[in-house]
Protein backbone atom coordinates (compact mmCIF):
# COMPACT_ATOMS: atom_id res chain seq x y z
CA UNK A 1 0.00 0.00 0.00
CA UNK A 2 1.64 3.20 -1.06
CA UNK A 3 1.68 5.87 1.81
CA UNK A 4 -0.98 7.80 0.10
CA UNK A 5 -3.57 5.59 0.05
CA UNK A 6 -2.55 4.57 3.67
CA UNK A 7 -3.63 8.23 4.48
CA UNK A 8 -6.22 8.33 2.89
CA UNK A 9 -7.23 5.36 4.83
CA UNK A 10 -6.34 6.50 8.03
CA UNK A 11 -8.33 9.57 7.50
CA UNK A 12 -11.57 7.51 6.23
CA UNK A 13 -11.25 5.80 9.11
CA UNK A 14 -10.64 8.36 12.01
CA UNK A 15 -13.97 10.39 9.75
CA UNK A 16 -15.93 7.68 10.24
CA UNK A 17 -14.73 6.83 14.17
CA UNK A 18 -15.89 10.70 14.78
CA UNK A 19 -19.27 10.22 13.09
CA UNK A 20 -20.09 7.03 15.10
CA UNK A 21 -18.98 8.84 18.16
CA UNK A 22 -21.07 12.16 17.47
CA UNK A 23 -23.86 10.18 16.63
CA UNK A 24 -23.90 8.23 19.89
CA UNK A 25 -23.38 11.03 21.79
CA UNK A 26 -26.68 12.80 20.36
CA UNK A 27 -28.44 9.24 20.77
CA UNK A 28 -27.30 9.77 24.66
CA UNK A 29 -28.38 12.96 24.22
CA UNK A 30 -31.84 12.59 22.91
CA UNK A 31 -32.59 10.02 24.95
CA UNK A 32 -31.50 11.85 28.26
CA UNK A 33 -33.40 14.53 27.38
CA UNK A 34 -36.39 12.13 26.93
CA UNK A 35 -36.07 10.66 29.94
CA UNK A 36 -36.21 14.33 31.76
CA UNK A 37 -38.98 15.09 29.90
CA UNK A 38 -41.03 12.37 30.55
CA UNK A 39 -40.08 12.21 34.40
CA UNK A 40 -41.24 15.81 34.21
CA UNK A 41 -44.62 15.63 32.34
CA UNK A 42 -45.74 12.40 34.09
CA UNK A 43 -46.14 13.77 37.67
CA UNK A 44 -47.65 16.60 36.47
CA UNK A 45 -50.20 14.48 34.38
CA UNK A 46 -50.93 12.50 37.34
CA UNK A 47 -51.65 15.94 40.04
CA UNK A 48 -53.82 17.31 37.27
CA UNK A 49 -55.69 14.37 37.02
CA UNK A 50 -58.43 15.11 39.61
CA UNK A 51 -60.47 12.55 41.68
CA UNK A 52 -63.43 10.99 39.72
CA UNK A 53 -67.17 13.14 40.25
CA UNK A 54 -69.83 11.12 41.71
CA UNK A 55 -72.07 13.89 40.12
CA UNK A 56 -72.25 14.78 36.41
CA UNK A 57 -73.58 18.45 36.67
CA UNK A 58 -74.91 20.40 33.52
CA UNK A 59 -75.22 24.32 34.30
CA UNK A 60 -77.69 26.49 32.14
CA UNK A 61 -78.73 29.75 32.98
CA UNK A 62 -81.84 28.24 34.06
CA UNK A 63 -81.25 25.15 35.27
CA UNK A 64 -78.65 23.03 37.47
CA UNK A 65 -78.96 19.45 35.89
CA UNK A 66 -77.57 16.75 38.27
CA UNK A 67 -77.34 12.83 37.45
CA UNK A 68 -75.51 10.17 39.55
CA UNK A 69 -72.22 9.34 37.72
CA UNK A 70 -70.89 6.83 40.33
CA UNK A 71 -73.15 4.89 42.01
CA UNK A 72 -70.86 3.56 44.48
CA UNK A 73 -70.61 7.21 45.99
CA UNK A 74 -70.89 8.10 49.28
CA UNK A 75 -74.02 10.37 50.46
CA UNK A 76 -70.86 13.05 52.01
CA UNK A 77 -69.09 12.86 48.31
CA UNK A 78 -72.75 13.37 46.74
CA UNK A 79 -73.57 16.24 48.72
CA UNK A 80 -70.19 18.09 48.75
CA UNK A 81 -70.47 17.67 44.93
CA UNK A 82 -74.02 19.33 45.07
CA UNK A 83 -72.73 22.04 47.34
CA UNK A 84 -70.09 23.12 45.49
CA UNK A 85 -72.64 23.38 42.32
CA UNK A 86 -74.50 26.10 43.97
CA UNK A 87 -77.41 23.77 45.74
CA UNK A 88 -77.93 24.44 49.14
CA UNK A 89 -78.87 20.71 49.76
CA UNK A 90 -78.32 17.37 51.40
CA UNK A 91 -77.80 14.40 49.57
CA UNK A 92 -78.86 11.07 51.62
CA UNK A 93 -78.19 7.61 50.22
CA UNK A 94 -81.09 4.89 50.76
CA UNK A 95 -81.96 1.31 50.10
CA UNK A 96 -84.31 1.01 47.37
CA UNK A 97 -85.65 -1.49 45.04
CA UNK A 98 -83.45 -2.24 41.72
CA UNK A 99 -85.05 0.02 39.41
CA UNK A 100 -83.70 2.97 41.16
CA UNK A 101 -80.39 2.04 42.37
CA UNK A 102 -77.49 4.59 41.04
CA UNK A 103 -80.68 6.90 40.81
CA UNK A 104 -82.41 9.49 42.06
CA UNK A 105 -85.29 8.36 44.19
CA UNK A 106 -87.08 11.35 45.62
CA UNK A 107 -86.87 15.28 46.37
CA UNK A 108 -87.91 17.12 49.61
CA UNK A 109 -87.74 20.44 50.45
CA UNK A 110 -86.90 21.10 54.29
CA UNK A 111 -87.97 24.75 55.39
CA UNK A 112 -86.67 26.34 58.73
CA UNK A 113 -88.45 23.62 60.54
CA UNK A 114 -88.45 19.60 59.59
CA UNK A 115 -91.78 19.62 57.81
CA UNK A 116 -91.18 18.87 54.33
CA UNK A 117 -92.55 21.57 51.81
CA UNK A 118 -93.59 20.89 48.37
CA UNK A 119 -93.49 24.58 47.31
CA UNK A 120 -91.30 24.40 44.98
CA UNK A 121 -90.89 20.80 44.02
CA UNK A 122 -93.44 21.15 41.18
CA UNK A 123 -90.75 22.73 39.34
CA UNK A 124 -87.61 20.43 40.05
CA UNK A 125 -87.81 17.71 36.88
CA UNK A 126 -87.20 14.34 37.96
CA UNK A 127 -85.87 12.30 34.68
CA UNK A 128 -85.10 8.92 34.02
CA UNK A 129 -81.69 9.17 35.78
CA UNK A 130 -81.82 13.08 36.63
CA UNK A 131 -83.03 16.02 37.97
CA UNK A 132 -83.54 19.71 36.98
CA UNK A 133 -83.28 21.97 39.65
CA UNK A 134 -84.27 25.70 38.52
CA UNK A 135 -82.06 28.01 40.05
CA UNK A 136 -84.54 31.09 40.87
CA UNK A 137 -86.07 28.85 43.86
CA UNK A 138 -82.87 27.12 44.43
CA UNK A 139 -81.78 30.90 45.09
CA UNK A 140 -84.97 32.35 46.68
CA UNK A 141 -85.36 29.27 48.84
CA UNK A 142 -85.45 29.32 52.41
CA UNK A 143 -85.34 26.13 53.39
CA UNK A 144 -83.07 23.04 52.28
CA UNK A 145 -83.63 20.58 49.29
CA UNK A 146 -83.19 16.93 50.12
CA UNK A 147 -81.90 14.58 47.58
CA UNK A 148 -82.47 10.71 47.96
CA UNK A 149 -80.20 8.24 45.86
CA UNK A 150 -80.87 4.93 45.57
CA UNK A 151 -78.24 2.15 46.21
CA UNK A 152 -78.28 -1.51 46.96
CA UNK A 153 -79.93 -3.18 49.98
CA UNK A 154 -77.20 -4.71 52.53
CA UNK A 155 -78.02 -8.26 53.77
CA UNK A 156 -80.91 -7.90 55.50
CA UNK A 157 -81.69 -4.68 54.59
CA UNK A 158 -85.37 -3.93 52.68
CA UNK A 159 -85.91 -1.02 50.11
CA UNK A 160 -87.06 2.27 52.11
CA UNK A 161 -88.48 3.65 48.91
CA UNK A 162 -91.02 1.00 47.30
CA UNK A 163 -93.75 2.02 44.85
CA UNK A 164 -92.72 6.03 44.77
CA UNK A 165 -93.41 6.20 48.27
CA UNK A 166 -91.03 7.87 50.63
CA UNK A 167 -91.75 7.23 54.44
CA UNK A 168 -91.34 10.49 55.98
CA UNK A 169 -88.43 9.34 58.44
CA UNK A 170 -86.25 9.92 55.76
CA UNK A 171 -86.75 13.36 55.00
CA UNK A 172 -86.45 14.43 58.24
Amino acid sequence: MTPFVADLRHDLVRGIERDTRRRRRTARVAAGVSAAALAAALPLGLATRGPERALAITRTPTTIELRIQDASAGADQLTRELRAAGVDGEVRVVPTGPELVGRWAAVAELAGGTAPETVRLDRIRIGSDTIAVPVEPVRESTGRLVFLAGREPRAGESPQIEDGRVPPELVR
